[in-house]
């Protein structure tokens, strides 16, 4: 069928019938809903912090590379992980595998490209990513009696927990507070 507006041909009009653009409402409207489905608040209980909550955020969408602490990781890939993330979430938690740092904790499912731990090279993982907490210089030398406390330097920090997304197992966990790794890792999602 040919269309004329306003006296010129626009020449061939699809037109959709009524269960047809329905469908592709519906089909529009689940799309919308399964990116929405994302993000997700996950909970578990650590025994040592009580309940412990985290965003979990979806498949990280490009890589990030963390030079100071010498980690890439890079999109997950088309490998499904064999764990749920609030199942990768709650075990972190009840097990003591993971380290609670505190702040704001989002989960991305990502492949570890490069680690400096060593063995989670090519590995899925979740990333269980702490932000906005603070940490404090430690270590030197032990201060001998009579000498004066060493100034206690604050800043903001970040840490991972790398849960295995194959086998429901702890891989490790960093923690730095680089501010230009810290920006990077604000920006993963």
């Amino acid at each position: 069928m040919r269309t004329q507006v306003a006296g010129a041909d626009i020449g061939p009009v699809m037109t959709v019938s009524k269960p047809v653009s329905a469908l592709l409402l519906a089909t529009a409207v689940l799309v919308a809903l399964v990116g929405c489905a994302q993000r997700q608040t996950l909970h578990a209980v650590e025994p040592n912090v009580g309940v412990v909550s985290a965003t979990y955020a979806g498949p990280l969408t490009h890589r990030v590379d963390l030079q100071y602490t010498g980690f890439s990781f890079d999109r997950p890939g088309t490998q499904a992980p064999a764990i749920s993330p609030a199942t990768a979430f709650a075990h972190c938690a009840r097990r003591g595998i993971c380290i609670w740092f505190g702040g704001s904790t989002t989960v991305y499912l990502a492949r570890v490209t490069t680690d400096n731990l060593g063995g989670m090279s090519g590995q899925l993982a979740y990333l269980i990513v702490s932000t906005d907490f603070k940490c404090s210089d430690s270590g030197g030398p032990a201060l001998l009696p009579g000498m004066s406390p060493r100034p206690v330097h604050v800043y903001n920090c970040f840490g991972i927990n790398f849960m295995d997304a194959t086998r429901d197992a702890g891989l490790g966990a960093i923690q730095t507070g680089d501010p230009h790794e810290l920006e990077l890792v604000e920006k993963m999602h």
